[in-house]
């Protein structure tokens, strides 16, 4: 404890002109307040807002990029079950709702490009891709109160599993690139153990154990759709697949073709932004560019 309140005030020290507090995790880096984002709820449950978008910083290198809706929808490779109820409430709820993905725009046009080049790169289904919109709403800051954070949504076990840094002042699970890659391992070895897709993406949420029991409990060949999961994991995987089934859809409506323009295909260092990764309690000087270290 000593030490840290130590590291702390050299920090303090160094940044002259440094705020007097730092925004707690639930505010955005920028003062600036853009628009907030309705996440869709667990049945049953209200609305959860999620932390005001902030306007993207101008990347260094970026190409661009109209055609990545597109893209997206040429990787997809799952049976998304539309006829299935839970997926037609989830797809209801985002025909109801298009202000969800509108809103998104900022963080999609940051994060969405590299995240799908990953995705790919390793020959997995594209929708995968989508699983941060599903945990986090594309936000590195997100908090849930069980303790997990980022935009994968990382529990701390689950992290160090998969390597993922946490020490006093920087949080691999919030640093975009690091949490992909540590995430896109997980979904692998998921799979690699159920040989399902469906039953990887539930064993993501609910981890691997829950879903393994539940498969003991089940008449032989039981599938996601039959087991007796927990209940926020029933909507999570039908979630998934119902805002695939929007985006795959241009026809619905529900995907603006015109916003593809402003999607960008952006660098490693793009995507991860000067301070990645770094915590929100630490006060730093206007345009430092900290470096995270053992």
């Amino acid at each position: 404890m000593t030490a840290t309140i130590v590291r702390y005030s050299l920090i303090m020290m160094m940044s002259l002109n440094a705020a007097c507090q730092a925004p707690s995790w639930t505010a955005d880096v920028s003062p600036s307040v853009g628009t907030q984002v309705v996440m869709a709820p667990e049945p049953g449950m209200p609305w959860v807002i999620s932390t005001p978008i902030a306007p993207v910083p101008t990347p260094v290198v970026t190409t661009q990029h109209p055609d990545l809706w597109s893209k997206i929808r040429n990787s997809f490779r799952l049976d998304h079950n539309t006829l299935d109820r839970r997926v037609q409430q989830e797809i209801r709820w985002l025909t109801d709702h298009p202000q969800y993905l509108e809103n998104l725009q900022a963080r999609m046009s940051r994060y969405l490009a590299y995240i799908h080049d990953q995705v790919v790169e390793r020959n997995l289904p594209g929708e995968l891709a989508l699983l941060p919109v599903i945990e986090s709403a594309l936000d590195p800051y997100a908090f849930s109160p069980g303790g997990a954070a980022g935009l994968w949504q990382f529990m701390p076990a689950t992290a160090r599993r998969f390597g993922l840094d946490r020490n006093w002042w920087y949080d691999g699970r919030r640093d975009p690139i690091a949490s992909t890659d540590a995430a896109l391992n997980y979904l692998e070895n998921l799979y690699a153990r159920f040989g399902d897709w469906p039953l990887a993406i539930a064993g993501y949420n609910a981890g691997e154990g829950n879903v393994q029991r539940a498969i003991r409990r089940a008449p032989q060949g039981a599938d996601f759709w039959t087991l007796a999961l927990p209940r926020e994991t029933k909507a999570y995987v039908p979630r998934l697949f119902a805002l695939s089934a929007v985006i795959n859809d241009p026809e619905s409506g529900e995907i603006d073709e015109a916003l593809a323009a402003n999607f960008l295909v952006r660098t490693r260092a793009d995507a991860g932004g000067p301070n990645v990764g770094t915590r929100r309690d630490i006060p730093l000087a206007s345009g430092a560019h900290l470096i995270p270290t053992d």
